[in-house]
């Protein structure tokens, strides 16, 4: 269940992390959108996710490695997937195909805000490849 005062909640997460670089294991996409997520529901699911604890980027790969080499099959585990793209809502988890780059964040308005190495950027939604509730 979503907590009340989640959208201002989330505002303010972007704007303390719109410079903050991308780093794996401490500030990459995922953990940047479970941090998020955490926020909605007012609950720590960094450890559902991934497992606490720092990681690096072989460490990285290897748990994207078990799980198809795909973003979407670590959410899927932790998730419900929207089958119908066009259902998104704001608050909600999303992967999205940047180029040639897949990257999750979260739904904000027209956006998937994403965390990148250069902070964060604002994907337009239409961008979505994958979209999950976060209830």
């Amino acid at each position: 269940m979503r907590v009340q005062g989640w959208e201002k909640r989330l505002a303010d997460y972007f704007d303390l992390q719109k410079d903050r670089p991308f780093e794996w294991g401490k500030n990459d996409c995922i953990l940047f959108s479970a941090h998020a997520v955490a926020l909605v529901l007012d609950r720590d699911i960094d450890g559902e996710v991934l497992g606490y604890g720092d990681y690096d980027k072989e460490r990285a790969l290897d748990i994207l490695k078990r799980h198809g080499g795909k973003i979407s099959g670590i959410l899927d585990n932790h998730f419900a997937r929207k089958e119908n793209k066009k259902l998104v809502c704001r608050g909600d988890i999303a992967t999205v195909l940047d180029g040639e780059t897949e990257a999750t964040g979260i739904v904000f308005g027209k956006y998937v805000v994403c965390k990148t190495y250069n902070g964060l950027k604002y994907v337009p939604v239409e961008k979505i490849t994958t979209v999950w509730s976060v209830e």
